[in-house]
């Protein structure tokens, strides 16, 4: 009786009952393969040649590194046994998938061309041993420290034919796989792509996008196959074959560039890839008219807001004992009011300040969006008084939490809203801690103010609508030191183009009365689609709270004069009224404000249906 072993290197067997090769034989000194520390029997399967042997089944010197053992075609107990713990723990590092979606070249797009002689082509390959090992101590890598950066040999490309050629190949070998070659066939082609790509530059990674989007989207010609079938069988009535039918066509609709995502995705790292991707993908998309890039994004847009649903995010508390990691993207990352130093940081994260921030298990170092805190006992209208000073009261005996700034820098998440689930989670968090925190307001810039302004100034010379009220014109001119005879708005402009009205008490009186009820319009009137056009406005106003105060240099810094001459603007957290605020904003378009010292009073007077004045439920 003869008893094979069939022992795998690749995804190829073989074995022959006439011929036997011995295996080599490893020494004592050498070091083992880390997926051979981690996986008993996975020697066996990284084995440079392909080798058959007889071996007795009960021997478990070589039983132990066997796949199976055939006896006249009966599978033997124990080793079968050892092959389905093998099995298991390779199931359990996601070797091979639960629901993983086998495509064959014939689902391919056949737009493709040649892609059916490409797969030929790679089924033919083995998967190298060597690329075997440094593949799982990459991915072992990963996990032990997320930062690490794959490093596998640079390909070196001239051309866009180039990157196309390499791009395809790549990607047939992810999506299609090889003959045999399983999920660990692909997902290694997947992470040759995924190096590949980010060894590109720009120029080539929109060759590697195009290519992706154009020749990996939904096969049409199944997709047409499976809705004919599925009309004529709901003709039929032949309700068995028509839920059938109708799983067939949802797999056809399905992109074969969401197989790619997901051979990522499921990669240590392959989270943070994807929003680089996708992050590339918004800004191809800016320049190019290719429907097939938008189409793409939209698909992986919605994958994406899966992934970073609001119950796969873990809110964390930065402090100054935090990974320096961490602490480092915080100073890089702050996109409001700039950390201009570790103490300064320091400062932020000192008790009467917080730092709050949301993290997503598959980038455990990045931070995806971040505010911070300052406990006061009144609501602050200066952001100097914040940023430069130390925090002198402690979070115990405080009444109010200010947030000041909020960051989200993952532009992979564009149009993927975490800020608003972040500050409703903090609120929470501050609560459970902080009981004695009564109000929840914020210190907010308003960025596209000053853009707006000078936009609206430079268009009344041609629409002869003055943006000035005629006793602000003559106030104006009255104060004015300029002898060029201008006024009205060119006066407006020339004064607020130089600067000089800050230094001079009188002309800044003036001025502070001009633009703080232009900026109340700005805030209440002006709109972006029913919406208000204020970008920052929109996403506290979206979230629930009201509009309630301006405040007059607010933020004298540099970035707050260009912005938006120093104005500044407290929106109000009032708690009940939070999910009411958001129902009628998004329904119809409505703001609350809490006109708290007349600010808003102008904007008001106007009558505006999609305003209205609240009182204030919560305590200040």
């Amino acid at each position: 009786m003869d008893v094979l072993r069939i022992t795998v290197s690749s995804h190829r067997h073989a074995a022959s009952p006439s011929s036997s090769t011995a295996l080599p034989t490893s020494s004592a000194t050498s070091a083992p393969s880390p997926m051979a520390r981690l996986i008993p029997g996975w020697a066996s399967l990284s084995s440079p040649s392909l080798a058959t042997s007889p071996v007795h089944p009960q021997d478990p010197l070589t039983a132990s590194s066997s796949i199976a053992t055939v006896s006249q075609g009966i599978p033997d107990p124990v080793s079968m046994k050892r092959s389905s713990s093998l099995f298991e723990s390779l199931k359990g590092l996601g070797i091979f998938g639960h629901n993983s979606r086998r495509i064959s070249s014939s689902t391919l797009n056949p737009n493709t061309g040649d892609i059916k002689d490409r797969i030929r082509l790679k089924a033919n390959q083995s998967i190298d041993s060597v690329a075997i090992d440094k593949y799982w101590e990459d991915i072992m890598r990963t996990n032990s420290d997320p930062d690490y950066t794959f490093d596998l040999k640079p390909v070196l490309l001239q051309t866009s034919a180039d990157v196309e050629k390499t791009a395809k190949l790549l990607l047939d070998g992810a999506i299609a796989g090889g003959h045999d070659g399983g999920d660990l066939y692909k997902r290694m082609k997947g992470f040759e792509c995924a190096d590949f790509y980010n060894k590109l530059d720009l120029a080539g990674r929109t060759v590697f996008l195009k290519v992706l989007a154009q020749q990996y989207g939904p096969d049409h010609a199944s997709v047409l196959e499976a809705s004919s079938a599925l009309k004529s069988a709901a003709a039929r009535g032949a309700e068995k074959s028509v839920a059938k039918l109708e799983q067939k066509l949802r797999i056809a609709l399905e992109p074969l560039y969401l197989q790619f995502f997901m051979q990522i995705y499921h990669h240590p790292g392959g989270m943070r890839f994807i929003l680089k991707m996708r992050e590339d993908l918004l800004e191809v998309s800016k320049t190019s008219q290719e429907k097939c890039l938008k189409e793409m994004n939209d698909v992986l847009k919605g994958r994406v807001q899966e992934w970073f649903g609001i119950a796969s995010l873990d809110l964390e508390r930065i402090t100054w004992t935090s990974p320096a990691a961490i602490l480092e993207k915080l100073i890089k990352y702050e996109a409001v009011h700039e950390i201009p130093s570790w103490e300064a940081l320091k400062e932020r994260l000192m008790p009467g300040r917080a730092c709050f921030a949301f993290f997503h298990k598959g980038m455990p170092l990045e931070p995806l969006a971040f505010v911070h805190v300052s406990f006061e006992n009144a609501i602050q209208r200066n952001v100097q008084t914040i940023l430069d000073n130390p925090p002198i009261l402690r979070p115990e005996n405080a009444s109010v939490a200010i947030f000041y700034t909020i960051s989200s820098p993952q532009k992979g998440l564009s149009g993927i809203d975490l800020g608003n689930f972040l500050i409703k989670r903090v609120v929470k968090e501050i609560q459970k801690k902080l009981p004695n925190i009564k109000t929840f307001t914020t210190l907010s810039p308003i960025p596209g103010f000053r853009n707006w302004l000078e936009t609206q100034l430079n268009l009344s010379s041609f629409s002869g609508v003055s943006l000035l009220l005629p006793d602000e014109a003559s106030s104006l001119e009255k104060c004015s030191s300029r002898n060029d005879g201008a006024k009205g708005d060119v006066l407006l402009k020339i004064v607020l183009e130089d600067g000089a009205w800050m230094h001079d008490a009188e002309e800044a009186r003036v001025i502070k009365g001009i633009l703080m009820r232009l900026c109340s319009r700005y805030i209440l009137i002006e709109k972006k689609r029913s919406f208000a056009l204020d970008p920052v406005a929109n996403f506290h106003i979206r979230n629930g709270a009201c509009v309630y105060q301006l405040n007059w240099m607010g933020d004298s810094g540099q970035k707050g004069i260009a912005q938006s001459y120093g104005i500044m603007i407290n929106y109000l957290y009032d708690l009940p009224m939070v999910e009411e605020n958001n129902d009628l904003y998004v329904g119809k378009g409505v703001i609350t404000v809490v006109d708290y010292e007349n600010d808003f009073r102008w904007a008001l007077d106007q009558r505006l249906s999609n305003v209205r004045i609240a009182g204030v439920q919560a305590k200040l």
